[in-house]
């Protein structure tokens, strides 16, 4: 197994670089799009709810290597086609791609070469078809062991190593570099798949955004005796401020101490501040506005405000084709591992991205 390039965040942070923010939207943009912007923020905590963490069994029949070639089309016109596990497939033309981050400053381990020191530690694509008006997410774990671009701090590639997909987002000194070499990574596990559009929000507007909707509560599964004692196991807690961000943090020093269990329990977490969000949108028609005046500082993307208005207006028209996990190995070395099934990733990729032909 490849080892990972990354050392401990501890080491590192003696640059005394501070996180730059800036204003995603002007005020008189906020207000006009503010309910499109909550929703597409939100919109992955919905998809939290749904159990994209379940293990996936995998297919019995191995599938054969992919090979890619371009044939003529009868009206001379060529035509992508690629061969997997016995059938032919062509690029579907009507996708477009948004990946979604988490990013969080406070991390395990960050690169050594300069940085933002804010690591990626949620990842999801959305994948929304046009032609068939309907859409799939693919949640990433962000111990993803791929191929990352080392950068200059102004983002200019020094080199490649194999290491944590989440540790893609620190290079660079700006935000918009790390969500791009993110991008980049991303495009990369996925055999080069075209990423469109990239959004991420900072743990930080989380915290902003639990205490908007007045705290959030949760039932306390795990023992958080000597991390948090306000967090009493068996007893459900309203989470506010600091403590929202431990219980979604906190790793090591609970139960197994693998990513794995911190999942289970944000999409907890996620789901309660769902439920939190939609009771405080009916009982003001502030709220909406209010919440995301306070979190746009936190925002970072490369979309206008019209491109988000239609990726939100597709997400809210097309049917959802569920949640795609990719599967593969989790490997404790220094740090937690991931490693993809390829097989398995490579039957994602053509479901999500190709379609069938028929070329007998």
């Amino acid at each position: 197994m490849p080892q990972s390039s990354v050392h401990h965040s501890g080491s590192h942070h003696s640059g005394g670089k501070s996180r730059r923010k800036r204003r995603l939207f002007s005020k008189r943009e906020l207000k006009k799009y503010a309910p499109l912007i909550i929703v597409l923020i939100l919109f992955p905590i919905i998809l939290l709810g749904i159990h994209f963490w379940e293990e996936k069994v995998g297919a019995d029949e191995q599938p054969e290597t992919a090979e890619t070639v371009i044939l003529p089309e009868e009206e001379s016109e060529e035509e992508e086609l690629t061969f997997f596990n016995g059938s032919w497939y062509t690029p579907k033309k009507s996708l477009e791609t948004t990946l979604l981050l988490g990013v969080d400053k406070n991390s395990d381990f960050v690169n050594g070469e300069g940085g933002v020191f804010e690591q990626a530690d949620f990842l999801m694509l959305m994948v929304a078809d046009a032609e068939r008006k309907n859409y799939t997410a693919i949640p990433i774990h962000r111990d993803t062991m791929t191929e990352i671009q080392v950068l200059t701090d102004n983002g200019a590639p020094i080199r490649s190593t194999v290491s944590h997909i989440s540790v893609a987002h620190t290079y660079g000194n700006r935000p918009e570099i790390g969500c791009k070499n993110t991008v980049r990574a991303v495009s990369g596990l996925l055999k080069g798949i075209q990423i469109d559009h990239y959004l991420s929000l900072t743990m930080d507007g989380v915290a902003v955004l639990n205490d908007q909707v007045g705290g959030v509560p949760v039932l306390v599964k795990d023992d958080f005796s000597g991390v948090d004692d306000t967090l009493v196991q068996g007893e459900t807690v309203v989470l506010h401020g600091k403590h929202a961000l431990t219980f979604i943090r906190a790793r090591k020093s609970l139960g197994t101490g693998l990513n794995v269990g911190r999942m289970e329990r944000q999409q907890q977490y996620m789901a309660s501040l769902q439920a939190q969000f939609s009771r405080r949108a009916d009982e003001s028609e502030d709220f909406i506005m209010d919440t995301v005046m306070a979190i746009s500082d936190y925002l970072v993307s490369d979309c206008t405000v019209d491109q988000l208005s239609a990726i939100i207006d597709d997400l809210h028209n097309f049917e959802s084709e569920g949640v795609r996990p990719i599967e593969g190995e989790i490997v404790l070395d220094k740090y937690e591992e991931f490693y993809p099934d390829e097989q398995a990733l490579r039957q994602l990729i053509m479901d999500v991205f190709y379609e069938k032909v028929d070329r007998t």
